[in-house]
């Protein structure tokens, strides 16, 4: 007989807009700069943040490319899980992937034909 147990669902959750209010908040709180502060957000939460309806026009910003969630510099992706880094490590440049080179044959060389004795 096969036992089996009952799994409750994991809670997926992450932060709401109100969290991290909240953590900015505690971080400036605590002495940090909202300048020197970093939100390190999953994709789905920078989705939130720009779509939800609780998100005020003066708390969302865009300049030079980078986004800005209440002051706070936000980076995207490459995180399980979004946190609010209060000293962040500088960006290490992308790194271009390498370039495919097609291989291609080698010429074949051309016969020449024997000289034949007479």
């Amino acid at each position: 007989m096969i036992k089996s147990y009952k799994v409750s669902p994991v809670n997926t959750r992450g932060p709401t807009i109100d969290d991290l209010r909240d953590a900015v908040a505690k971080g400036e709180a605590d002495g940090v700069s909202r300048e020197t502060m970093a939100l390190r957000l999953t994709f789905r939460d920078e989705s939130l943040i720009k779509r939800s309806p609780d998100v005020g026009l003066d708390e969302v910003s865009f300049v030079d490319g980078q986004m800005r969630f209440v002051g706070v510099r936000v980076i995207v992706g490459n995180i399980p899980v979004s946190v609010l880094d209060l000293d962040p490590q500088p960006e290490p440049e992308p790194v271009a992937p390498p370039v495919k080179v097609k291989k291609t044959r080698a010429k074949a060389k051309p016969k020449v034909a024997a000289a034949t004795a007479a």
